[in-house]
């Protein structure tokens, strides 16, 4: 479950026996030692995981709760798109302008259709205000992503200038509380 923050500011592979997610790529002979271990002859192992989740607008769940904040006909910077899920509703329902940064290429090429402008990048290495340069946002949402880096705080130092006047940071990340 996750607690959703809003801030204002000035499968398996059908020819892979088993489809292993690393971040550290030291780890492949790891998985390959496991891999033959445990009898499996194919192990296929991909730099990600796309994430596809069921949306709602009406749910209870973060990208929902998140949905619900943004007014329609808005200008998204959505930060993590994944594989669009999100973006759809936005641009369809909402009528929304979106541009995005998703990290792994599958999940962007699936979402792509919905951005004006998706980059296909490490939200870490990105610098965002040369990637968007000259445009303001009036939301930028951080859904379940902020988690997944190693210093978000960089990522979020990075925000206040994409802002529009009145513009807000929209952010879910995991309640370890619950």
């Amino acid at each position: 479950l996750t607690t959703v923050l809003a801030a204002t500011c000035c499968g398996a592979s059908p020819t892979a026996g088993i489809r292993v997610a690393l971040a550290a790529s030291h780890a492949r002979w790891l998985v390959g030692a496991v891999a033959a271990r445990a009898g499996l002859n194919r192990v296929m192992i991909s730099p990600g995981r796309v994430y596809h989740r069921h949306f709602d607008p009406e749910g209870q769940d973060s990208l929902a709760k998140l949905a619900r904040l943004v007014q329609p006909g808005s200008q998204v910077l959505d930060l993590g798109a994944g594989p669009g899920q999100l973006g759809a509703y936005l641009r369809s329902a909402l009528n929304c302008v979106l541009d995005g940064v998703e990290a792994q290429p599958e999940a962007a090429a699936q979402a792509a259709i919905w951005y004006r402008q998706l980059e296909c990048a490490d939200l870490e290495q990105l610098d965002l205000a040369a990637c968007f340069a000259g445009r303001r946002y009036d939301y930028i949402l951080c859904a379940d992503v902020l988690e997944h880096l190693r210093w978000p705080s960089v990522l979020l130092a990075q925000l206040p200038g994409l802002l529009a006047p009145g513009g807000r940071l929209l952010a879910s990340v995991p309640n370890v509380a619950y």
